[in-house]
Parts: structure tokens; C-alpha cells; sequence
């Protein structure tokens, strides 16, 4: 590969992420949009099958429980293109560069913010869904300065690597927690599944720094180009067979104590 400049190569990955993405988004509009209609016409479809078949009408002999699998069939196919959808700009996101200057920034909750990432986490199975659906228990909640958004983007990065952490180990769960603390306000989220050594660690914010088979290195250096854009901070600590969590740390701002 042609060792561009720093600069030049990460726009350069950016362009074909945003391209790569457009492409792939159109062509998932066009297969949501054709298992929407299927879905709006085939209680019809089945309604006038019967009724051919009551009247002995000459029409393939289809058993009752295929016609079933056919609705199960359409659900998980919407449930895919969601996740592919969802999948892209995730990358897209990751993929992009955070510029301070250009952030739009708006008042948001925490709280908030984690239940949209919770709504609109790209589930691939109940169980994924059981783990987010527990974590989100604190009462606490605090305001801040940032882009809605791109905090749930980085919530989102987070609680993938819990969740596959958590399915490849068989054990574990994800905590989420909250502490205002003098010059920050602390969000602590917590995966008991596993722990991280200390090169790890010094490496996990590193961009293209994979944790697991399914990262690309992305995320979590996104994650830390975010907070930091937003004068914040996130770090990782982590003890030995017991834990890995993330302290992201948000500025207090005065005006929107709560």
C-alpha cells in the first residue's frame, strides 16, 4: 500500500467508507421496502389461497405450516436488513473523523442517550436484546453538552464488544452506572464476562486495534476522538478474571446541573 501521509490516508479510508456505505444503504431501502409490501399483501395472499382451496380451485398444495413460516420468514428477514442497515452506519460513523470544530452540539441526557442506544442496538438474537434490556437500571441521570447521535454511535461500540465479550465466553453481564463527581460526570459501563492485560489496555483506543474477530479497530478509537472533540475523556481499567470497565467522563456544565 502507498504510505500516504496520515491525513491523506485517513480521508482517504473516510471516502470510501461514506461511498461503501450510500451504496450499500440504497440497495437495503429497496429490500426493506420489498418485504414491507410483501408483508401488507400476503395476509390477502393466504386469505385467497384458502378460499381457492375451499373451493377446490386448482392451486399448488402448499401444508398449513409453511404458509406459517412464510410470515416467521419475513420478520427475520426485516430483522436482518435492519441490522445490516444499522451495521453500516456504524462503520460509517466509526469511519468518519471527529473535527470539534464542526460538532453540532445540543443539550442531551444520559439516560436518554442510553436507552436510544438500547432501542436501536442491531440485535441479532433475543439474547443479545436480554443483555442490553438489564443493564439500564440507574435512576441517576445528568445533562450535557454534545451530539446526540454520535454518543449513541459510541454507546452503541461499547456495548457490541460486551455483547460478543459475553457470548464467546458464556458467562457475564453488562452494568451500567452513573457518578457526578466534582469536575466530570462519570458514565461507568462494566462487562463481567472477561478482563484485559496490561498491553491490551495501553492498546484498546489504538484505531485498528481489534479486540475480537468481528472488530475492525474502529470503534473504540472513535469512541475516544469523540470525547475528547466533546472535552471529555474515556479510559478503560480492567482486573484479572473479573472485569473490564469503561469511565466516560463528560464536563460539567453549571447551566444544566439536574
Amino acid at each position: 500500500m502507498t504510505n500516504y501521509p496520515d491525513q491523506i490516508q485517513s480521508d482517504y479510508l473516510e471516502l470510501i467508507a461514506n461511498n461503501l456505505a450510500h451504496e450499500l444503504k440504497t440497495s437495503l431501502v429497496a429490500v426493506k421496502s420489498g418485504i414491507r409490501g410483501v408483508k401488507d399483501y400476503m395476509p390477502s395472499l393466504v386469505i385467497a389461497y384458502q378460499e381457492a382451496v375451499k373451493h377446490q380451485l386448482d392451486v399448488p398444495d402448499i401444508q398449513a405450516r409453511h404458509i406459517n413460516m412464510l410470515a416467521s420468514a419475513l420478520e427475520l428477514a426485516e430483522r436482518a436488513a435492519h441490522c445490516a442497515s444499522a451495521y453500516v452506519s456504524i462503520f460509517s460513523m466509526n469511519m468518519t473523523r471527529v473535527d470539534s470544530e464542526k460538532l453540532i452540539l445540543q443539550k442531551c441526557s444520559i439516560l436518554e442517550c442510553l436507552r436510544l442506544a438500547v432501542d436501536q442496538y442491531p440485535y441479532r438474537s433475543d439474547e443479545q436484546k436480554y443483555f442490553l434490556s438489564n443493564a439500564i437500571k440507574m435512576e441517576h441521570d445528568f445533562l450535557f453538552e454534545g451530539n446526540k447521535e454520535l454518543i449513541v454511535n459510541m454507546l452503541v461500540n461499547i456495548f457490541r464488544n460486551a455483547i460478543y465479550n459475553i457470548q464467546d465466553i458464556g458467562k457475564g453481564e453488562i452494568l451500567v452506572r452513573t457518578e457526578c463527581k466534582a469536575e466530570k460526570n462519570h458514565l461507568y459501563i462494566t462487562d463481567t464476562s472477561k478482563s484485559l492485560d496490561l498491553l491490551e489496555l495501553e492498546m484498546i483506543f489504538t484505531q485498528f486495534n481489534r479486540l475480537h474477530q468481528h472488530d475492525l479497530g474502529m470503534g473504540l478509537f472513535f469512541c475516544k476522538q469523540l470525547m475528547l472533540a466533546l472535552n471529555g475523556d474515556i479510559n478503560c481499567r480492567s482486573e484479572e478474571y473479573s472485569f473490564i470497565e469503561f469511565d466516560i467522563m463528560f464536563p460539567i456544565n453549571h447551566s444544566n446541573t439536574k
